[in-house]
């Protein structure tokens, strides 16, 4: 939520307070949430859920994967080709990060 506050360049450069906490907060947010999924994988399985131990693992899994290309995207050396989708990938990466929280969450809802 702290990058949401604060605006980024338009060209990426990081020139003003608000761009470095914009910087500095999307990456402490990306890595918290980037484990949420075994995090939720590792309390289904401890509760006797396997199956949503395991869809939480493949989207952590898939989370990683989508994150790596995320990364890749911005590179140089991968300007032009499939992998420079940045936005696609950045989709993707929430997405797979989300998804078991909201199983969760569902899940929850069910049982009240």
């Amino acid at each position: 939520m702290l990058a949401g506050l604060f605006s980024v360049n338009a060209d990426k450069t990081v020139e003003t307070a608000a761009s470095r906490i914009h910087g500095v907060g999307s990456v402490l947010g990306f890595l918290a949430l980037a484990f949420a999924p075994l995090l939720v994988a590792l309390l289904a399985f401890r509760e006797g859920a396997g199956g949503a131990g395991v869809f939480s693992l493949v989207c952590f899994a898939l989370d990683v994967c989508c994150f790596t290309l995320f990364v890749m995207a911005d590179k140089e050396a991968w300007r032009g080709t499939w992998l420079a989708q940045e936005g696609t990938w950045q989709r993707l990466t929430l997405l797979f990060m989300y998804l078991p929280l909201a199983l969760l969450t569902a899940a929850q809802l069910i049982q009240k």
